[in-house]
């Protein structure tokens, strides 16, 4: 996988997502979705995460409104597979 995006919805703040990765490190961000079409277009934007080498990673949810994750391997080499949960 090169890219995954996932629609998790709307949530309040006081959730974690949780991302599992099964393969190589990845880039994973958490992004409310008005930053999510910032994201996109390759400017400047605000995200929760980064690179992330470990096999789960834990991201605290900052604030309410509808969020994304994606996880890509940009600057990276091999593959990944992603799963996320939002653990409430």
């Amino acid at each position: 996988m090169s890219f995954m995006q996932d629609d998790i919805g709307y949530l309040n703040g006081e959730e974690t997502v949780q991302v599992d990765l099964e393969g190589k490190a990845a880039n994973v961000r958490l992004t409310i979705s008005s930053d999510h079409a910032v994201h996109k277009t390759a400017t400047g934007h605000r995200f929760y995460g980064g690179l992330a080498a470990e096999a789960a990673l834990g991201l605290m949810v900052p604030q309410g409104g509808r969020l994304r994750v994606a996880v890509d391997m940009r600057g990276l080499r091999g593959g990944v597979r992603a799963s996320v949960t939002v653990v409430r």
